[in-house]
């Protein structure tokens, strides 16, 4: 093998390694880097080939997308999951196709860069969220539960009113961490007699209540704990944390994440509520 070949092998290996290696840290980020390195790869390949540059382009991008293609069809997960990642196997070919239209100046890599941030930190997220939103069914009527609020007396919702829920679990350490994004939402809507915020826990068969009272308590919103483990499936639900906003008639009429940062501009949080606030 010579020099210039080794040297093509070398760019597709390290490219192809730090891209999928990438989605460690987050999805987000592995979709800005793999964007950004096959750009660069593909402008190092043309610069320093001029024979073959197509089969080679070919070459650099086929590892890539064969390995993560393998591994998203391979998967046990469903299919709203494997649509998650493929922005991500889009990627690539994505960063060749601007490195064929692209000038290769100063000016045209910091807007392929700024181009490769909007994409993976803006439209990935929301993208994730679109396609989760497809196992959230909603429209729903909240089903009849047996509840205790933290002082263990019997709990019924209040009539007419908008509610927002965060059900948890206490196995899951995500929806402790998401506790004080939950407070903050209330305080913002304290002022607001149209809309009421409480927490279900979803009970564990390991658990005691004493205990999982203990991780609620010093939250000032309303901590309410579901009797029987059979909430779960009463709410057509396996997996927290998951927000519920249930409408003045009754009707869960958004199941999903509590999407309140700027980034996140599918089922923003605040504009869900005052859209399903009763007037």
């Amino acid at each position: 093998m010579n020099k210039k070949n080794s040297y093509l092998v070398s760019i597709i290996v390290i490219t192809t390694l730090i891209s999928i290696l990438s989605g460690a840290i987050n999805w987000m980020f592995q979709v800005t880097i793999t964007l950004i390195l096959f750009f660069l790869s593909s402008i190092l390949i043309k610069k320093t080939f001029s024979k073959g540059i197509t089969i080679k382009l070919i070459a650099l991008v086929t590892p890539f997308v064969v390995l993560y293609g393998y591994g998203i069809i391979s998967s046990m997960q469903p299919l709203n999951m494997k649509l998650r990642v493929v922005p991500v196997l889009i990627a690539p070919i994505l960063g060749l196709t601007f490195s064929f239209l692209s000038n290769y100046n100063l000016k045209n890599f910091i807007i392929y860069g700024l181009f490769s941030s909007i994409i993976g930190y803006l439209f990935m997220p929301n993208w994730i969220e679109y396609v989760t939103d497809s196992e959230n069914p909603i429209n729903k009527e909240f089903p009849k539960l047996s509840i205790l609020d933290i002082d263990d007396k019997p709990f019924k919702f209040p009539k007419n009113k908008t509610i927002i829920m965060d059900l948890w679990s206490s196995n899951c350490g995500v929806c402790i961490k998401k506790f004080p994004e939950f407070e903050n939402l209330k305080n913002k809507y304290k002022e607001n007699e149209k809309i009421e915020f409480y927490s279900l826990n979803l009970p564990l068969k390991k658990d005691s209540l004493k205990n999982v009272k203990r991780i609620v308590r010093n939250y000032q919103f309303t901590s309410l704990f579901a009797q029987n483990i059979d909430a779960w499936k009463k709410l057509n639900n396996s997996t927290v944390p998951k927000i519920l906003i249930i409408n003045a008639s009754n009707k869960i009429v958004y199941k999903g994440n509590l999407n309140d940062k700027w980034y996140l501009l599918y089922n923003d949080i605040n504009k869900l509520i005052k859209k399903n606030t009763k007037n």
